[in-house]
């Protein structure tokens, strides 16, 4: 017994042993094997990442207030009175705390036209369309989505908080382990190529979250009018030309008064000239 027992505590000891060198090789790993070492991590992380993107799944049981929906909807529709309702509808988005991004207005044969499109805040989309729902006459057509973002929404984050933790890990190497121009260069490229994941990721998650916090609202509103056919050619009214040839007469006038006024040096010498020749030389009148 007592022969076994030395033989496990012999055995307990060289296993300390070796645990002990392979923490002292770690903490004495030069730049560049830390370097490969991250890389081989790196790219164990981002198979991780697709497997967890793969295996991650919707939770059906979660809270609506949880889920991340975009909402957008557009419709067509007549009014009465077209520019009425473009004030109510004005009035009716500064109501819900929203903004008009887009607006544009058309004149055809038949009908007055104005298209917008409209953001809203998602707590306000369904009253936002209630109101605009009692301007129209007649609905030619409303069309509705929503758009579930949970998993993208979610899987943007689990990304971003891995490439954040094997850039601060890649920091860490640049302060403490590189100590060549080439150690630096190379942990230095390694954590431009993380940021600018990580920005592409960030700018992602920005768009999803303006999109899910605002509802987009295409709307189109018209008004019927008696048709007016398109005149084949345009004829300038009789008092419109008048009017113009008064106003080209007088640019006339003006020039020529201008001309005159610019010219003013040459007439004073011209008239000082004619002066002194009157002067010098009188003109004698024959008397018959």
């Amino acid at each position: 017994m007592k022969k076994i027992a030395n033989i496990i505590f012999l055995l307990l000891i060289l296993s300390s042993c070796h645990d002990q060198s392979a923490v002292q090789s770690e903490m004495t790993m030069s730049a560049p094997e830390a370097l490969e070492f991250m890389e081989d991590d790196y790219a164990e992380m981002g198979l991780q990442e697709e497997k967890e993107s793969k295996a991650f799944t919707t939770d059906q049981d979660s809270e609506e207030s949880e889920r991340k929906i975009v909402y957008t909807t557009s419709t067509r529709f007549q009014v009465e009175n077209l520019k009425n309702a473009h004030s109510l509808l004005n009035q009716s988005v500064e109501a819900q705390s929203g903004y008009i991004s887009r607006m544009d207005e058309s004149n055809h044969n038949y009908e007055y036209v104005k298209r917008y499109t409209i953001r809203i805040p998602q707590k306000n989309y369904q009253s936002f369309l209630t109101q605009t729902e009692s301007l129209s006459l007649f609905t030619d057509f409303q069309r509705m989505q929503a758009q579930d973002v949970t998993e993208e929404f979610i899987d943007i984050e689990k990304r971003l908080a891995s490439k954040r933790l094997l850039r601060d890990r890649y920091e860490e190497i640049l302060r403490t382990k590189a100590e060549s121009l080439k150690e630096l260069l190379e942990a230095e490229r390694a954590i431009l190529q993380i940021q600018e994941e990580i920005e592409a990721k960030e700018g992602r998650l920005h768009y999803l979250k303006n999109q899910v916090s605002m509802a987009t609202i295409e709307v189109e509103m018209y008004e019927k009018i008696d048709y007016v056919e398109t005149p084949a050619s345009y004829e300038t009214p009789f008092l419109t030309k008048v009017k113009t040839s008064l106003s080209k007469g007088w640019e006339v006038v003006q020039g020529v008064c201008l001309i005159v006024l610019s010219l003013w040096p040459f007439i004073i010498i011209a008239l000082g000239i004619y002066l002194l020749r009157k002067r010098l030389f009188p003109l004698k009148w024959n008397v018959s």
